[in-house]
């Protein structure tokens, strides 16, 4: 008579479809008792899934409870983790990503089964098939999220997600615009009903959400301090307002003159559009409601905002770039300025330094060429090692080098002492001279056009009176 196995040994037998059935008693995440089937082509197939079975079951590791498909795992961990613990704005992103690719391309397969080669994979057929490398890298992000929570509740055994290499991309280069571009958009912009926003944008480095998502309660015209403490995000098909992005980002930031105004006209002309609306605005008629809305009051689509400020780049014939470069090119221009990172850093609300300087700070045009003139002046008049006859006699030479130095453009020398004065300058000082110089135009240029657009349009006011 053939032994009987004892409780938790298992058992193998052979099914009618010539598969074997390998089947023991295990524990599942939910602590309940269950008898789990292992299948396998051969016996020794079926043996060995049995036997790495009883590994798992001795080592005090439950088995999941149910057998997760892909789609099913990231729908309950988008409702029931995400939701719960990480910002809304998060939860959006996550789900759009989870909605638009992670399904579609992964839904049906079973959690268990998905490996390295197959995510690859389809990482790759999404690049080839033209998606952002941004969300390529977002796909991997949540991913891989999502697989560290199914660790933890022990229904996989490792983390595929974080053995695939992201398709190698070249990285996008940022150029924001310098100080005339910026003041021939503020020009077209002046008549624009959204002047005050784009003015808070570059005069404050706000975000796009964070500028859409003030609340009058958040001016305080008195004091002239602004108050960022949310953001206007889409969720869905629903627009929301939420948490900031990041606790870094709540600050409060100091108008000037210029900007103080500019809001107090903009709430009368709101209070104006309240009254023509009537019984159709659609406001809180408080002081939580949205400094910017639309004519009945709604909050402004995010979307329609990026494309108010691109018909308004085209008509003002400015070089384009995105609604949130004006961030970038507030950064900068405070570089410019000579403003210390850490106050750029406090300014822009980073919560390290080298997200400011790596990302929001870009090299400046006319800096540059003012460090290389200085750079050449210091090595024209390096001693008797190399004069400044010994350099080439092209017309760039004569007039960044000989004409700052002493002498006209055809490289004629004069014993004028000024200029021998000019000649042995500190490099120093003089690098401290132009940037002063720059810091003057620089801080003069933005608050000198607002100002102007603002005059006008008190005028036109009084004309219309």
């Amino acid at each position: 008579m053939a032994r009987r196995n004892a409780n938790g040994e298992g058992s193998i037998s052979k099914r009618k479809d010539g598969r074997y059935d390998a089947a023991l008693w295990v524990t599942t995440t939910s602590g309940a008792r269950k008898r789990k089937h292992l299948y396998g082509k051969t016996r020794k197939e079926a043996h060995e899934k049995l036997i790495a079975a009883k590994v798992q079951a001795a080592n005090g590791i439950p088995f999941a409870d149910k057998r997760w498909s892909v789609g099913e795992y990231l729908t309950y961990w988008l409702e029931e983790v995400v939701k719960a613990t990480r910002r809304l704005s998060t939860y959006s992103q996550y789900e759009r990503i989870i909605r638009l690719y992670l399904v579609p391309g992964l839904g049906t397969c079973p959690l268990m089964g998905l490996t390295v080669r197959r995510f690859q994979s389809f990482l790759n057929s999404q690049t080839a098939q033209g998606v952002s490398a941004r969300n390529v890298e977002l796909m991997r992000a949540v991913l891989s999220s999502a697989l560290s929570r199914a660790q933890h509740e022990e229904i996989v055994a490792r983390n595929i997600a974080k053995h695939v290499k992201l398709p190698g991309r070249q990285k996008r280069q940022i150029k924001p615009w310098t100080a005339e571009e910026a003041t021939r958009f503020l020009d077209a912009a002046a008549s624009e009903p959204l002047y005050p926003a784009f003015v808070a944008m570059l005069l404050h480095g706000l975000r796009r959400g964070e500028t859409l998502g003030l609340r009058w309660c958040d001016v305080d015209t008195v004091t002239g301090a602004l108050h960022v403490r949310q953001q206007l995000i889409r969720v869905g098909r629903r627009l929301m307002e939420a948490d900031l992005k990041t606790d870094a980002s709540i600050a409060d930031l100091l108008m000037g003159e210029v900007d103080r105004a500019l809001l107090l006209q903009h709430r009368e002309r709101q209070r104006e559009l309240r009254l023509a609306a009537g019984d159709q605005w659609k406001g809180r008629l408080d002081e939580t409601e949205l400094v910017f809305t639309t004519k009945v009051g709604t909050p402004i689509e995010p979307r329609n905002f990026a494309r108010s400020f691109e018909r308004i780049c085209r008509q003002a014939g400015v070089r384009k770039i995105r609604l949130h470069d004006l961030r970038h090119t507030n950064g900068t221009l405070l570089s410019a300025l000579g403003v210390p990172t850490r106050d750029i850093q406090a300014r822009l609300r980073h919560s390290r330094a080298s997200t400011t300087m790596d990302i929001y700070v870009h090299p400046n045009i006319t800096a540059g060429r003012a460090t290389t003139e200085q750079v050449a002046s210091l090595l024209a008049r390096s001693g008797n090692e190399r004069s400044r006859q010994s350099w080439p006699s092209i017309s760039i030479n004569e007039t960044n080098i000989t004409t700052s130095i002493s002498g006209g453009v055809g490289g004629a020398r004069t014993p004028d002492l000024v200029n021998v004065n000019s000649v042995r300058q500190g490099v120093r000082q003089r690098v401290a001279s132009v940037r002063a110089a720059m810091e003057r135009h620089t801080r003069q240029w933005l608050l000198g056009v607002v100002a102007v657009n603002l005059a006008v349009k008190n005028q036109e006011a009084s004309w219309s009176a």
